[in-house]
Parts: structure tokens; sequence; C-alpha cells
């Protein structure tokens, strides 16, 4: 059966230095094809670059992400529209606005 011959054959690859040095230059001849295809189908859409320079890139880490201020975390967490509906909310009320007073700003405190 054809899944227990791929079996077997990653089993031998496992215990077979030879077999592994092997199948690691196959991966890598077929990567740097991958790459030199990639560098063409790029080229089709304006951007140029060799399958080498493309292979330098990927070798480069990525670069970490930032830390966000305070000020960006209130931002992200829901908190700038938190401040602004608070002091929508207390400008009303200290301005006995027609909707604080009367109670219709739904869901809000206040409603009667």
């Amino acid at each position: 059966m054809a899944v227990e011959d791929v079996k077997a054959f990653f089993a031998k690859v496992e215990a077979d230095q030879g077999l592994q040095a092997r199948l690691k230059e196959l991966a890598r001849k077929q990567e740097e094809q991958a790459e030199a295809e990639l560098a063409k189908f790029a080229a089709t859409a304006g951007f140029h670059f060799t399958a080498a320079e493309l292979a330098q890139a990927r070798a480069v880490p990525a670069k970490p992400p930032e830390e966000l201020s305070q000020e960006e975390l209130g931002k992200v967490a829901g908190g700038a529209l938190a401040s602004s509906a608070f002091k929508v909310l207390t400008k009303a009320a200290e301005s006995n606005c027609c909707y604080w007073a009367q109670g219709c700003m739904p869901g809000f405190i206040g409603k009667s």
C-alpha cells in the first residue's frame, strides 16, 4: 500500500544519514528553483530582484514589533471611544441637555 511505503520511507530517512543528506540537497535545490520562479513572477508585477537577493532578504530577521505607548494602548482597548463618550455625557449632564434631562438617550445612565 502506498501509505505504508511513505511511512516506511520516512522511517528509513530518519535512521539513514545518507538519505537525510540527499533529501536536504533535494529540498535546497527545490527552494532555489522556487526563489528563481518567484523572482521572475515579481518582475511581471514591476519588482526586480534576483533569487539570490530574495534569499538574502529572507535571511534577515523580522523587526520585532514596537511596544505601544499608554495612549496607543488606550485607543486600542477602546479607551478613546470610552473617554469621548464620558466627555459628551459629562457636558450634557452639566448643561442640563434636554436629552440627558429627559433620559431619552437609550442605554445611558439617567434614562427614565
